[in-house]
């Protein structure tokens, strides 16, 4: 196997692996205190969903990169690069989706603080795994070799 073709497998694995991880924080760490927030103006019947929406959005961002690890190889041609730049974009918008919320969290007393904390991380992962699908797709093979 090439080494760039290792390369951007690795990148896109380590990327999956972000993206789920920020769908399994944001439930069980995010979503709970959000819902019992009695800040004056806090809406929670509107962030929770809209969390949930983002772990959705998490859950396929993961399966288009962990898929597109796993189905790039020296047999396979790999996917076209603009699927993963759309991809990077995506998660570029969902940081900064993540990132209004994880500032205004921190200004709503203590209770929001350690969902403040989790919610940047949150963010902070997609901009990284953001950076690695970029990455893997400058540095994708512009043709499988045949076998």
């Amino acid at each position: 196997m090439p080494a760039s073709l290792a390369f951007c497998r690795r990148s896109l694995l380590i990327a999956a692996v972000l993206l789920v991880a920020v769908a399994l924080v944001i439930p069980a760490a995010v979503i709970p205190p959000v819902r019992a927030d009695t800040f004056p103006g806090a809406t929670p019947w509107d962030a929770v969903p809209a969390f949930w929406t983002i772990v959705i959005f998490h859950v396929c961002a993961a399966a288009v990169a962990g898929s597109t690890a796993a189905w790039t190889t020296t047999e396979r041609r790999p996917l076209p690069p603009l699927v993963l730049v759309v991809l990077a974009l995506l998660l570029l918008l969902s940081a900064y989706a993540l990132e209004e919320p994880g500032r205004a969290y921190t200004r709503e007393g203590p209770a929001m603080q350690a969902a403040s904390v989790f919610v940047l991380a949150c963010a902070a992962s997609d901009l990284v795994a953001a950076v690695l699908v970029i990455t893997a797709a400058s540095f994708l093979p512009k043709r499988a070799r045949a076998g």
